[in-house]
């Protein structure tokens, strides 16, 4: 039996999402591939998005134990869920819910399948009542064009009746 995911893998579909979050993985798209198959992070520029900045984080990927490393919280992010996390690990939870375990599936997919994810699902931090959705992609970047070394995402969260924060 498959277990059940809450995320979705390349190719998407996404005439549906947030103009934020397509954007963002427009650029990425759209970025050099010099040494492989992924981008390296220096060739992202936050700019070039301007839509996201304040939304975007990245996490660096420690493989041995896996571990993921918050590298840039986005302040608007940050003021979403109330703590910025820069610096921390995410897998010490600064930010879950205490009952809902961090599943660290789809981030795994990104950091070591090195494929782009997408879901839009109930959050998994702890937010009080702001917000009742998220929806994130999170996109690979690697130096060597093929060992993602950082993840990047960006983050839309929703309200209860449905407009974005």
């Amino acid at each position: 039996m498959t277990p059940m995911r809450d995320f979705t893998v390349e190719p998407f579909e996404t005439e549906l999402w947030h103009p934020r979050t397509r954007g963002v993985y427009a650029h990425w798209q759209s970025l050099p591939r010099p040494r492989g198959r992924l981008p390296a992070r220096a060739a992202f520029d936050a700019f070039a998005v301007p839509s996201a900045l304040g939304w975007i984080w990245m996490h660096e990927i420690e493989r041995d134990p896996f571990r993921l490393r918050c590298r840039l919280f986005g302040t608007r992010v940050a003021a979403a869920v109330g703590v910025d996390i820069t610096g921390q690990y995410l897998q010490d939870r600064p930010l879950s819910d205490p009952q809902r375990p961090l599943d660290d599936t789809r981030l795994r997919t990104t950091a070591i399948d090195g494929l782009a994810t997408w879901a839009r699902t109930p959050p998994i931090l702890q937010h009080g009542d702001l917000w009742t959705e998220v929806e994130s992609l999170t996109v690979p970047l690697a130096d060597d064009g093929e060992h993602p070394d950082i993840l990047l995402g960006v983050s839309v969260y929703y309200r209860f009746d449905g407009s974005d924060v």
